[in-house]
C-alpha cells in the first residue's frame, strides 16, 4: 500500500514539476544561444565535454534530451524526498537562469 502525502509533499511535488519544465526549457534555451554565439565567432564553449557538439545540428537536441532525462530523475526522486528535491531543482534552475542570462548579454555582442 502506498502512503498518502502529505499536502506540503503534495505542494512541493506541483513546484518541482513547474521547476523541472523550467529547467529543460533553460537548458534548450542555453543550447541554442551558446550555439549561436559558436557559430557567429563571439565566444568559445566552456564545458569540454560539450566543445566538439556544439557545432553539430544535434547539439540542441542532445542537450533537450539530457536535460529531460535529468528531470525524470528528479521527479522520480521528488516521489520519495518531496522537499529537499524541490531546493535541489530550485538551485539548478538558479543556475541555468544566470547562465542564460550570461549567455544573453555575450550574444547581444554579436547583433
Amino acid at each position: 500500500m502506498t502512503p498518502v502525502a502529505s499536502p506540503a509533499d503534495q505542494q512541493a511535488r506541483r513546484q518541482t514539476r513547474i521547476l523541472l519544465v523550467a529547467l529543460v526549457l533553460l537548458n534548450v534555451a542555453d543550447a541554442v544561444i551558446s550555439q549561436f554565439i559558436v557559430q557567429s565567432g563571439v565566444g568559445t564553449e566552456g564545458n569540454l565535454l560539450l566543445s566538439y557538439w556544439i557545432t553539430r545540428r544535434e547539439f540542441v537536441l542532445i542537450k533537450a534530451g539530457a536535460s529531460a532525462l535529468a528531470a525524470i530523475l528528479l521527479w522520480d526522486l521528488s516521489r520519495r524526498a518531496p522537499r529537499p528535491t524541490l531546493v535541489i531543482t530550485a538551485v539548478i534552475v538558479a543556475f541555468y537562469i544566470i547562465i542564460v542570462f550570461w549567455n544573453i548579454l555575450v550574444a547581444s555582442r554579436a547583433v
